[in-house]
């Protein structure tokens, strides 16, 4: 199941690196205070874009979501996770059957922060 999403996403990835035009992938790495890092390659394909979060040697395509603050990421509807960030700081969560969201990465912040517009 992993290795099907993450596969296209990756060679995606691969084929947008060659495009100069705009930047359309960034990678970046948070130190979170809970312990352990979360590495997320964002990919803006103009659309909200997508991100491939890896977390605990778990790799999840999500999509972007509406968020009331920051940029929100979703693996999607039922069982899964959610990747919330504004700035330079993030929180993984990880949802259960019932819907219910339970932060599992707490104050990851980038390494090294990210520059401010």
């Amino acid at each position: 199941m992993k290795l099907r999403i993450a596969v296209p996403a990756l060679t995606a990835l691969g084929l947008l690196a060659g495009c100069a035009a705009q930047t359309l992938h960034q990678r970046v790495d948070y130190i979170c205070a809970t312990g352990g890092t979360v590495s997320a390659n964002y990919l803006n394909l103009g659309d909200g874009g997508d991100a491939m979060v890896q977390w605990q040697g778990q790799l999840m395509g999500m999509h972007t979501v509406v968020s009331g603050s920051g940029a929100r990421y979703d693996t999607g509807p039922g069982k899964g996770h959610v990747w919330w960030t504004k700035g330079d700081e993030g929180t993984l969560y990880a949802r259960d059957a019932a819907g219910t969201e339970t932060a599992v990465a707490t104050g990851c912040k980038a390494t090294p922060p990210l520059p401010t517009e």
